[in-house]
């Protein structure tokens, strides 16, 4: 439920998009070629959210969505962004300790964000 939440509140009315579509905490690329895809994590967040899953933290089976779907590029980046967002907002409520210490600096934006003090 935490994640669709997420969805709710990272929607921006007047962009008529996602806030984590478009964040630089977020991006990423996955390019295809040759029938090979490579996904590469840009962002602050993603990068670190993505170590968490690749190094199999306790956290990883909650990020292997989106990220599965990353490395076989059976979603967009933007989709990357918005799912992985929405995960790490769940872990927040959901295991907290773990987000905390397998994903310091996710945990802590996603602090800021339910305390309001970060739009």
């Amino acid at each position: 439920m935490a994640h669709e939440l997420a969805h709710a509140g990272d929607w921006d009315q007047k962009a008529d998009d996602f806030l984590s579509a478009h964040s630089p905490l977020f991006e990423n690329t996955i390019t295809k070629k040759d029938g090979q895809v490579k996904f590469s994590p840009k962002g602050e967040i993603i990068k670190e959210m993505y170590g968490a899953f690749k190094r199999g933290t306790p956290l990883a089976s909650d990020l292997a969505y989106p990220f599965n779907h990353a490395i076989r590029g059976t979603f967009e980046a933007r989709e990357v962004s918005m799912e992985a967002y929405a995960q790490a907002v769940a872990a927040f409520f959901s295991k907290p300790d773990l987000l905390k210490r397998h994903a310091k600096k996710t945990y802590a934006l996603i602090e800021e964000v339910v305390n309001g003090s970060r739009p």
